[in-house]
Formats: C-alpha cells, structure tokens, sequence
C-alpha cells in the first residue's frame, strides 16, 4: 500500500506538468497581390483584416534584392483595420519599391514586409514573387522569373498572411493542486522507506 500511495503521488505529478501548452493560433490577416487586374499594367495589395478586432500602425515596405532592382526601398504607412475590412494599396509612385507599372522601369524582384499591432502585440509578414504563400513564383511585379517584363495578367492570389500570437495555457488550480499533493505522497513514501532501512 506504501509503495502504490508513492507511485500515484508521483503520477499525478509527471501529469500535473505534463498538460501546459499553448492555444492554437487564429488567422488575423491576408495579403493578396494581383497584376492589371484592376489597375491596367500596374500592381496591387488587398490587406484584409479576417478577423474581428481592429489592426492597427500598418506599414508596408519594400527592399529590391535581385536584378536592375537590387536596393531599391521604399515604405508608406496605411491605414488601421477593423475587424473584417480591407484596404486595397495600388502602386503609384509612392517610392521606388511601389513604381507604377513596375517592369517597365526595374527588373528583379522587391521583398515587401508588411507589419502591425493586434491586440497590443505586434506582427511582420513578409513575401515576394518568388516566396509566398503559394510556394509558386507569382509575377505581380510584371516580371517572370527570368526577370523579364512580360505584363502577364495575374488574378488576385493570396501572397501572405499573419495567425495571432499563439496564447499560453495557463495550468488549471486543480492541476496545480494536484501536483502538490503528488509531492506530498512522495515524500511520505520515501521517509517511510528510508526510517524502515535505518531501523
């Protein structure tokens, strides 16, 4: 009976910390790009708030890598999301990164970095042609993969998008009172053995 009081304390131990773990994670926004769908020969994002709270201080930038575009910059601040709405950015000349009919002037590709508070906690998202949600070269820039300007239509494709921070669990009371009582059975059970071993 000893032994088995020892080993359920301990049970009840190893379970009591073995249930931490964190909540999963809700998608809060999405990126879409499109190429001379709505803007002739130009590119555009759609940022969409998917969730039901606001996003707020969003800042999208831009750094050419590769090509004639290699340094190239650029950032512009957008406005805040409530939950649900959408904000569509049309590029205008705004800085280099975001050059009106963009193959026309740059080959190569721009990594744009879009980034944001939720809840009081801020995100970053970033994608490209060649690195985006699609695992597929997507040419909202105007240029394929060669680097060559090609105009080609592309419909609006989900580039990016940010889950919510992952929330920790908090061990429940009972757990944490079970954890104690574990170790109260342990103990109990290894000074009962040790004053029978002395004796």
């Amino acid at each position: 009976m000893k032994n088995a009081t020892r080993w359920v304390g301990l049970a009840v131990l190893v379970g009591a910390i073995g249930v931490s773990g964190t909540a999963s994670a809700d998608q809060i926004l999405s990126v879409s790009a499109n190429y001379d769908s709505a803007s002739s020969d130009n590119t555009q994002f759609v940022i969409t708030n998917t969730a039901t709270s606001a996003i707020t201080n969003l800042q999208l930038s831009g750094l050419g890598t590769s090509g004639s575009a290699t340094g190239i910059v650029g950032n512009v601040a957008l406005p805040s999301l409530l939950g649900g709405a959408s904000d569509t950015f049309t590029f205008n000349n705004q800085a280099a990164a975001f050059q009106f009919d963009f193959d026309d002037y740059y080959s190569g590709e721009v990594k744009y970095t879009l980034i944001g508070i939720y809840k009081g906690q801020a995100f970053s998202v970033s994608f490209s042609p060649s690195s985006n949600d699609t695992n597929k070269f997507v040419e909202f820039l105007g240029n394929d993969q060669t680097f060559a300007g090609t105009d080609k239509p592309v419909s609006p494709t989900i580039v990016a998008h940010v889950n919510a921070p992952a929330i920790a669990t908090p061990e429940p009371s009972t757990l944490v009172l079970a954890s104690t009582a574990g170790l109260m059975g342990v103990g109990y059970g290894w000074r009962r053995r040790k004053a029978k071993l002395i004796a």
